[in-house]
């Protein structure tokens, strides 16, 4: 069994988010109570409380946003690819995903991918920035394709080109990506050097 893709440091951020989101989801159903009980009594509401339908609209919507959100995330892990091992004696691809606590292992044969496609992802408004590319992985038998991110660790190109049916410029794109991504990791592991003074 060997190793081809790892997600990396990038696995750290998605598994405080699968932590974060739960937190959130609790705290916008908890408030959206509060929204449906008491929407109208503070003095800036106006005093009164509002009717019933106009707390249920905005105390539900607070709570469908929390669970939106948490249910996002449980389907965004499901399909994220935090590793691939490919099983050279069998031929069988090993395609790992994130728990909250573990990882879940799903094993799969060569042809059960499709052609996986390239997404920049970025995305800018003012001061921020956004980047996280991506490649989507179809696979046979799941309508939601599953995502290798793109500031990954790509071990074996050949291996991760051929599983995503990658041709010509997507091959180098996927080369060029990979080397950023591992550019990138070794730098943070390296550390300062401490001055004596």
């Amino acid at each position: 069994m060997r190793t081809v893709y790892e997600a990396g440091r990038q696995l750290r951020k998605l598994r405080f988010l699968m932590l974060l989101m739960p937190a959130l989801g609790i705290a916008c159903v908890a408030y959206g109570i509060d929204i449906m009980k008491t929407y109208g009594l503070r003095p800036a509401d106006g005093g009164v409380l509002k009717p019933l339908h106009v707390r249920l609209a905005f105390g539900g919507g607070m709570g469908l946003v929390g669970l939106g959100a948490t249910a996002g995330m449980a389907l965004y892990s499901r399909r994220y690819v935090a590793r691939l091992e490919l099983d050279d004696t069998t031929g069988e691809v090993h395609l790992l995903t994130p728990g909250l606590f573990g990882v879940r292992r799903l094993v799969l044969r060569r042809d059960d991918f499709g052609r996986g496609r390239y997404y920049h992802g970025r995305f800018e408004a003012g001061y921020r920035r956004v980047n996280a590319p991506w490649w989507t992985m179809p696979v046979r038998g799941y309508r939601i394709p599953f995502l290798l991110d793109a500031q990954g660790v790509v071990r074996d190109h050949r291996a991760v080109g051929s599983l995503l049916r990658l041709r010509g410029a997507d091959v180098e794109l996927l080369r060029a990506q990979s080397s950023t991504a591992m550019t990138s990791a070794a730098s943070h592991k390296r550390k300062p050097a401490r001055r004596r003074g």
